[in-house]
């Protein structure tokens, strides 16, 4: 059986002298809605077009929101910092790894918690961050130690040899 091309149909999105956000499917015509928001209007487009071709339901709709030259010169600028922000994010992690692993090998042997501390992080920061459960945050003073891990940085604060002579373990 041969699968057929899934259809794409560019929709052009512009605001009227009302305030309403019109929809128009290129290279359908008369295939066209409004809506107060972009998002209104993209959900109605879909309907339209299922008026006019058989296979809008399975249908790619590629938007293009026509906005000020202000507007887009505003959104490049932001995608282009977001970009550099967005690698930066990865060279600081590969710094914090590489970190955690000097701190944590050869002789310091530091506790995952005191290397955490050192790099200006707690450990449920981290995991917050990265999006894993942290758990219950653990009281400061002599017994925050026993604060629970996030699992998520086991893998990355644990020593590799002591990663591979115990497996997985859960803390708690």
């Amino acid at each position: 059986m041969v699968e057929e091309a899934m259809k794409r149909y560019r929709v052009v999105y512009e605001r009227d002298e009302s305030g309403w956000w019109v929809a128009s499917v290129r290279g359908v015509r008369g295939c066209h809605t409004q809506g107060r928001t972009v998002d209104e209007a993209r959900r109605r487009i879909r309907e339209a077009l299922e008026l006019f071709v058989d296979d809008a339901r399975r249908a790619s709709i590629v938007d293009d929101v026509k906005l000020p030259s202000a507007a887009t010169r505003a959104i490049r600028a932001y995608a282009t910092l977001r970009k550099k922000a967005d690698e930066e994010d990865r060279r600081a992690a590969r710094a914090a790894r590489h970190a955690v692993r000097v701190l944590r090998r050869g002789r310091l042997r530091m506790s995952a918690r005191d290397a955490a501390r050192l790099l200006g992080r707690t450990l449920e920061d981290e995991c917050t961050r990265r999006g894993a459960a942290a758990g219950p945050v653990a009281p400061a003073g002599p017994s925050a130690h026993r604060g629970r891990v996030g699992e998520a940085l086991i893998p990355l604060l644990r020593p590799s040899s002591e990663r591979f002579r115990h497996g997985p373990r859960r803390l708690g």
